[in-house]
């Protein structure tokens, strides 16, 4: 029997939530989804055995909820990248106006996940990049690289530019998340 906190089981409950949810309207900022979402992932990080969040924390929970809903989303509701890129900064403001970085890191790997779905769009994710790159607390600045990784994966031609433009940016933030998204990684 698979550990509650596997990736297959996230991916699971992540499901069986967002088939709950009637009304997937993600555009809008103060959208009861995005309290209902922070619900669902603070509990998803609750039933972590605490032996295991180390391994198994935030940044983990966030990638299979994020992979699980983003498909769940597209499949059944046509959701475009238009629609996830808002939806990712609203659940960030979200996370900043409650004072949790966990429900900030749900947002980016939303937005990481969003971008691997719909990579064409690319240069609209572009100023959230930016913006999350220069932010105050390191733990997302250091996670804004995950939607160049999932850039990475699809368009490396364009990703690639867009990173050697940014090692020429006078921001030391910037050129910081160009190091760390190249650095190899087992994934």
């Amino acid at each position: 029997m698979p550990s509650i906190s596997s990736a297959t089981l996230i991916k699971e409950r992540t499901l069986e939530f967002c088939k709950k949810i009637e009304n997937w309207e993600l555009k809008v900022n103060n959208s009861p989804i995005l309290a209902k979402l922070n619900e669902f992932f603070q509990n998803e990080y609750s039933i972590i055995p605490k032996k295991e969040r180390i391994g198994k924390g935030a940044v983990y929970i966030s990638r299979y909820i994020s992979k699980a809903m983003v498909l769940f989303l597209k499949k059944e509701f046509n959701k475009e990248s238009k629609d996830f890129l808002d939806f990712s900064e609203n659940l960030f403001n979200y996370g900043e106006d409650n004072g949790d970085v966990k429900t900030q890191h749900l947002a980016l790997y939303i937005f990481a996940e969003s971008i691997y779905q719909f990579p064409r769009e690319f240069d609209n994710a572009k100023p959230l990049i930016v913006r999350w790159a220069n932010y105050e607390e390191w733990q997302i600045r250091e996670s804004t690289g995950e939607a160049i990784l999932a850039a990475l994966k699809n368009i490396p031609e364009e990703c690639l530019e867009y990173l050697l433009e940014l090692t020429r940016s006078d921001n030391e933030n910037l050129r910081r998340l160009v190091s760390e998204s190249l650095r190899p990684r087992a994934d």
